[in-house]
């Protein structure tokens, strides 16, 4: 619109001076001239207007610089507000997405915390169930050194009396007559294990066990029973030797030397792999002698000192048994008792019954000798006075 309001002013600068023209002929009223001169009155406002249209024209081109160069800075300010915007969507998306991240992390930490808890409770659960399987363990421990500490004082000492006892109440020729076949066996055993002690002695302790184990394994309990005997002899591997000659005793079923080898081989480790097959052992040993109240506590210490093994498993299942035999024999016990009460109950009614009918037959008894005797009285009677209704005739 300016450049539109200049061109105008130049038309009508032009148009002036073309009216100026007109006026004169001469150089006088030459409005073109550096000095105009011999102006009419209209030709000096002519003058004026131009002069005013030029100062206004160069003042038009001094704005129209400046409204350039205000239009090439405002380019490039549009430019660097482009750039300012570009930049700012560009930090916008960064911190969107930072934003988004520290979200993200926010609700990791809030599920790790939750986690964190959840671990807490769980790991506070535990300790609490450590602390009774703990207190369980220490107990069942006890039960254990109990029954240990009473095999020590009483089962072998009562086994000792009792072999003792058997050996004194024998005849004095069953005596000399087994002293003389023990004695014989003994040779003869004694040679054996010296030939075997002098083939034994030429190996090392470990090589001794190993030969031991092998052939414990395959079965060959006569090859391995000297071996173990040397091992335990020379206190080598105390805990196993005794545990691998306790199963051959048992094997023999040598019931009372297993148990006594059992318990040396516990009191050397009781920490020991095979302690739950040898509680097992011990029991079905105590078993094997008729003694029930042993072989129950032993199995009862099985299941709850080692609950996950497979010898708890058979454990378990004997006791289940034993208690199942136990119920039966009360059921049976009762049954029996239930039998006497009744028989004796039938017995007691039918002496009863007897007895009213004894006395039933007693009182008719008496009733008819009573009545007998009535009658009798009756024709005594009758006699005597029809004898003396005769002597009265």
């Amino acid at each position: 619109m300016i450049f539109k309001t200049k061109y105008i002013l130049i038309a009508l600068l032009f148009v002036s001076l073309s009216f100026g023209k007109e006026i004169s002929v001469l150089e006088a009223g030459n409005l073109d001239a550096s000095s105009p001169y011999g102006l009419s009155q209209t030709e000096k406002i002519v003058l004026q207007n131009n002069e005013k249209l030029n100062t206004f024209a160069s003042k038009v081109d001094q704005y129209g610089v400046k409204l350039n160069l205000f239009e090439s800075k405002q380019d490039d300010l549009l430019q660097k507000l482009e750039g300012l915007k570009s930049i700012y969507e560009s930090d916008s998306q960064s911190i969107h997405g930072t934003k988004l991240r520290i979200q993200s992390n926010v609700n990791k930490i809030e599920e790790n915390t939750k986690k964190i808890e959840d671990l807490s409770k769980k790991l506070d659960s535990f300790i609490v169930l450590q602390q009774k399987n703990n207190k369980l363990l220490e107990e069942s421990n006890s039960k254990l050194l109990a029954i240990i500490n009473k095999i020590n004082s009483e089962y072998i000492k009562k086994a000792e009396f009792d072999e003792l006892v058997a050996f004194i109440n024998k005849a004095p020729k069953e005596q000399i007559a087994s002293s003389q076949i023990s004695q014989k066996k003994s040779e003869i055993a004694i040679i054996e294990k010296n030939t075997e002690k002098q083939n034994v002695e030429k190996k090392g302790n470990q090589e001794l066990f190993d030969d031991a184990l092998k052939f414990f394994n395959k079965n060959q309990i006569a090859k391995a029973t000297p071996l173990f005997e040397q091992l335990i002899t020379d206190k080598y591997k105390v805990a196993e030797s005794n545990f691998y000659f306790a199963e051959i005793k048992l094997i023999n079923k040598e019931y009372r030397d297993a148990i006594q080898l059992y318990k040396q081989s516990m009191i050397a480790n009781d920490k020991a792999e095979y302690i739950p097959k040898l509680l097992l052992h011990s029991a079905i040993a105590f078993e094997n002698l008729k003694q029930e109240e042993n072989a129950m506590n032993f199995y009862k210490t099985i299941i709850e000192v080692y609950p996950n093994t497979k010898e708890a498993k058979e454990a378990s299942k004997k006791l289940k048994n034993k208690e199942e035999i136990q119920d039966n024999n009360k059921e049976s016990k009762k049954d029996k008792e239930s039998k006497k009460d009744k028989e004796s109950k039938k017995d007691k009614e039918s002496k009863k019954d007897k007895e009213s009918k004894k006395d039933k037959e007693s009182k008719k008894d008496k009733e008819s000798k009573k009545d007998k005797e009535s009658k009798k009285d009756k024709e005594s009677k009758k006699d005597k006075e029809s004898k003396k209704d005769k002597e009265s005739k």
